[in-house]
């Protein structure tokens, strides 16, 4: 009976802590090829604004913006144990597209 509930104990404490690997999905666990060309294209674009003739203010805005991308990503991925759904990587790539745009535009005009 002790040896039961030490289990149950022990599972319920490993599935709250597997519940968060989501949202650590980047570094912890292989990820889905839809995570890793959305994230490749976060670390592209961090670079280009980091690497580049723009203002501290349009950096921080910038930033601002690829936060508010990371979280929805984040979110996308918990929703489906870790991996996003072709639809999911179609919002993001289009809001990744635009992004890209700004930050053409803001480095070359």
């Amino acid at each position: 009976m002790k040896f039961s509930k030490m289990i149950a104990a022990a599972l319920m404490f490993g599935s709250l802590a597997l519940g968060s690997l989501p949202a650590m999905a980047d570094t912890c666990i292989p990820s889905h090829p839809r995570v890793n060309e959305v994230n490749s294209r976060f670390e592209n674009q961090y670079a280009r604004i980091q690497n580049g003739s723009l203002s501290p203010w349009e950096q921080r805005r910038l930033h601002g913006e690829y936060d508010h991308l990371k979280v929805e990503e984040q979110s996308m991925r918990r929703a489906d144990r870790g991996h996003l759904t072709r639809a999911d990587q179609i919002a993001l790539n289009r809001q990744l597209n635009a992004r890209s745009n700004q930050i053409y535009r803001l480095k070359h005009h």
